[in-house]
């Protein structure tokens, strides 16, 4: 939608990936959903390949239509720095989702070219065989950092 800014656009595509989840259970791989200059939508999930290649041709992919704004949605674990130390050997050896303490999250990132980005996350909860998403919790973040940080061209020349 061309008129949207980057948090009604961030809204609209949280809302459309927790309605997914609810009746899926599942998002299933990630989703990148991207925004053309002239306002066009291409959404398209995770290429093939390792994690690395994934990404490469993503960002590929976001080239070629010359992408203006990108959000990107996908299950992922992460561990909270504020209530465990961790063993980052540990965790490099056999990765966060062997981790205890670990939390299941749906993560949503989305870059805007001239408005820069916005994180926000939802937990899962699975419980008694029920699987429901948590409120939606806005990451605080100083430019994040990473292999899925500036998808957008004009962003990654600035990291």
């Amino acid at each position: 939608m061309k008129d949207e800014n980057l948090r009604e656009f961030f809204a609209r595509v949280a809302d459309r990936a927790a309605r997914q989840f609810s009746k899926e259970k599942s998002i299933g791989c990630t989703i990148y959903h991207a925004v053309k200059p002239g306002g066009d939508e291409v959404i398209f999930p995770q290429p093939p390949g390792d994690k690395d290649r994934s990404i490469a041709l993503a960002r590929e992919v976001l080239k070629a239509i010359d992408a203006a704004r990108v959000a990107i949605i996908c299950e992922a674990w992460v561990l909270d720095a504020r209530t465990q130390a961790f063993d980052i050997a540990k965790i490099n050896r056999e990765g966060v989702a062997r981790q205890p303490g670990r939390i299941e999250i749906l993560l949503i990132a989305a870059e805007d070219q001239v408005e820069g980005s916005l994180m926000a996350r939802r937990e899962i909860i699975r419980h008694d065989g029920r699987v429901i998403l948590g409120k939606l919790t806005f990451i605080e973040h100083d430019g994040a950092e990473g292999r899925m940080a500036g998808m957008l061209p004009s962003l990654r020349m600035k990291h």
